[in-house]
C-alpha cells in the first residue's frame, strides 16, 4: 500500500492533480467503509480536484484584484445608505452586467458606502472566476502618466486596462486632473467601451465632472457618453459619517519621535491614535507567522494589531492622550534641557582629553552651553509657576522633587492624578510585573514605560532616600529585608509616583503622617 501510494502521488504530480493526491487517502477509506464502486470512488476524487482548483483560482483572482480590504454585500448597511435599492444590488450581484459588458456607476457623498459596494461586487466577480482589478483614480493616472512619459502607454493599457473583464476605479472627482491626465482617463473609458465592464465611484454629480476633467466640457461629455451608454447608475444618499466614527483607531509605530507630529495632528482631528512599540509589533508579527519584514507586511501587521487592541478592554488606556499646549511646551523645554546636559557632558569629556591649545575654544563652548541651560531652566521654572501652580502647590512640601522632576511629571505625564496607583505604575514602567508559570514563581521585573518620567523618578528617589523621612524609612526597611539596592530604589520610585498620584488625585497637600507606616 505504501509503495502503491507513493506511485500514485508521483502520477498525480506528473498529471498536475494535487487535490486528488491530497484527498486520496480519505476518499479510499470512505469508499472501503461504504463498499463504494470504483466509479464512485473515482468521481469523488475528481470532484475534490475540481473543487480544490476552483478555490485556488478564487484565491488567486482575489489576490490579483488588489482590493484594499475584503468587503461583502452581506455586510452592507442598506438602512444607512439611503436611496440604494436592494433589488438593484441583488440584480448586480448576479454579475449579468459583466456578461453584457455594462458599467456600474456609484454616485454619492463621502462615507456612505460607495467603495464598500464597489469592492463587494468586485469580490463577488473574483469568486465567480472573473478577472477583476481594483484601483483608485489617482493610482491609475499615476501609472498611466509614468507609462506615457516612458513611451510604454500601449503596453500598460493592455496589461492594466484591457486584460481585466471587470475594472473598478474608485474616487473619481476627489482630485482635479490636468489636461494630459484627463486625456489619459478618456482613453481608459474608450478602451473599455463595449469591450469590458467598469465599476466607478464618484462623490460628484455628473454636472460637476467637467471641474475634475481639466474644465474640458467637450471631453467630459464624450467621456460620460461612453461611460453611461450601457450603465446602471446607483445613487447613494445618507448622512455623512464623521471621519472619527468611520475610523476606529489609527496605529502608528514609534520611530524615535518622528511619529509625534503625525500623532498630534490625528488626535487634533478627533481620531483615536495608538503609538505602538516596534518590538511589540514585531512580536505580534511573528505570532501571526510573518517571518519576513517589509513595509507592506509591517502595515498589514499594524492593522491587525490595532484591530486587536481596539477590541480590547484596555483600549482607552492604550489610546494616546493629546497634551495641551502648555504641557507640550513644557515637555519641549525639558527635552532641550536633557539635550544641553548631554552636550555639556560631552564637551567636558573632550576638555579633559584635548590638547591645551584647544582648551580656550572648548571652555567658550561650555560657557555658551551653561548660558543656554540657564535660559531653558529659567523658562521651565516660569512655565511651571504660570500654568501648573495648583499642582505644584500640592507637591511643594514633598522632599526629593526638584524642578526637572516637576517638569517631567507636568509635561510628560498628563495622566497624573487621573489613574489608579496600579495603572499609573504600569504606564510609567515602575510597577513590578509577574513572571509566573504553574508552580514556578519568577522574579518580578519592571520594564517599558515613559523613559523621561522614569529617569526623573530615579533622580528623585536618589534624593528622597536621603532627605525624605518617609521614603528613607521605606528604603531602609527593604534593605533590612535583604532586597538588592537597585530593587529597593525602583520600589522607592514606585512609591514616590504612587504618593504623588494620590496627592494630585485627592487635591490634598503632602502630609507625611499619612505615609509613615505605609
Amino acid at each position: 500500500m505504501n509503495l502503491q501510494y507513493e506511485r500514485m502521488l508521483a502520477l498525480c504530480d506528473s498529471l498536475n492533480l494535487p487535490f486528488v493526491a491530497q484527498n486520496y487517502v480519505g476518499a479510499a477509506q470512505e469508499a472501503a467503509a461504504q463498499e463504494s464502486a470504483y466509479s464512485d470512488f473515482l468521481e469523488a476524487l475528481l470532484k475534490a480536484e475540481v473543487a480544490g482548483r476552483q478555490v485556488r483560482k478564487q484565491n488567486m483572482l482575489t489576490r490579483l484584484a488588489g482590493f484594499p480590504a475584503i468587503k461583502t454585500l452581506e455586510e452592507f448597511d442598506y438602512a444607512f445608505a439611503a436611496g440604494v435599492k436592494r433589488s438593484q444590488i441583488d440584480e448586480l450581484a448576479g454579475l449579468a452586467f459583466v456578461e453584457r459588458n455594462e458599467n456600474v456607476v456609484l454616485v454619492g457623498p463621502s462615507g456612505v458606502g460607495k467603495t464598500h459596494l464597489a469592492i463587494a461586487l468586485g469580490y463577488r466577480a473574483a469568486q465567480a472566476g472573473i478577472k477583476t482589478r481594483f484601483t483608485t483614480a489617482a493610482d491609475l493616472l499615476l501609472t498611466l502618466s509614468a507609462a506615457h512619459a516612458q513611451n510604454q502607454l500601449k503596453a500598460v493599457m493592455h496589461r492594466a486596462i484591457a486584460a481585466y473583464r471587470l475594472l473598478i476605479i474608485d474616487e473619481i472627482g476627489y482630485l482635479p486632473m490636468s489636461r494630459e491626465q484627463a486625456n489619459l482617463f478618456f482613453q481608459v473609458i474608450a478602451a473599455r467601451y463595449e469591450k469590458g465592464s467598469l465599476i466607478v465611484t464618484s462623490n460628484l454629480s455628473f454636472g460637476q465632472w467637467d471641474a475634475t476633467f481639466a474644465q474640458d466640457a467637450t471631453l467630459t461629455a464624450a467621456l460620460l457618453d461612453r461611460l453611461l451608454h450601457h450603465a446602471q447608475i446607483v445613487p447613494i444618499a445618507g448622512e455623512l459619517i464623521p471621519l472619527s466614527e468611520r475610523i476606529g483607531v489609527v496605529p502608528l509605530e514609534a520611530t524615535g519621535g518622528f511619529e509625534r507630529q503625525a500623532a498630534a495632528a490625528l488626535c487634533a482631528a478627533g481620531l483615536a491614535v495608538m503609538v505602538v512599540n516596534p518590538r511589540q509589533a514585531r512580536d505580534f508579527s511573528k505570532s501571526m507567522g510573518y517571518l519576513s519584514k517589509t513595509d507592506a507586511i509591517d502595515a498589514r501587521v499594524l492593522s491587525h494589531f490595532a484591530r486587536t487592541l481596539h477590541q480590547s478592554a484596555q483600549r482607552e488606556r492604550l489610546l494616546m492622550k493629546l497634551p495641551d499646549a502648555n504641557q507640550e511646551a513644557l515637555e519641549a523645554l525639558l527635552i532641550r534641557h536633557h539635550q544641553l546636559v548631554g552636550m555639556r557632558v560631552a564637551e567636558g569629556n573632550t576638555l579633559a582629553q584635548s590638547h591645551p591649545s584647544q582648551h580656550k575654544r572648548i571652555k567658550a563652548v561650555l560657557k555658551m552651553l551653561d548660558r543656554q541651560m540657564a535660559s531653558v531652566d529659567n523658562d521651565m521654572s516660569g512655565m511651571l509657576k504660570a500654568h501648573f501652580a495648583d499642582k505644584l502647590a500640592l507637591l511643594k512640601d514633598f522632599k526629593g522633587i526638584g524642578p526637572c522632576t516637576q517638569a517631567s511629571l507636568m509635561g510628560a505625564l498628563p495622566e497624573l492624578g487621573q489613574l489608579s496607583h496600579a495603572q499609573i505604575g504600569k504606564l510609567v514602567g515602575v510597577a513590578p510585573l509577574n513572571a509566573d508559570s504553574g508552580h514556578h514563581k519568577g522574579k518580578r521585573i519592571t520594564w517599558g514605560g515613559r523613559t523621561a518620567v522614569r529617569s526623573a523618578l530615579y533622580m528623585a528617589a536618589l534624593s528622597a532616600v536621603r532627605y525624605n523621612p518617609v521614603i528613607k524609612a521605606f528604603h531602609q526597611r527593604l534593605i533590612a529585608k535583604g532586597k538588592p539596592k537597585k530593587v529597593a530604589l525602583v520600589a522607592c520610585m514606585h512609591k514616590i509616583l504612587t504618593i504623588l498620584n494620590a496627592i494630585v488625585k485627592s487635591g490634598s497637600p503632602w502630609n507625611p503622617e499619612h505615609h509613615k507606616c505605609a
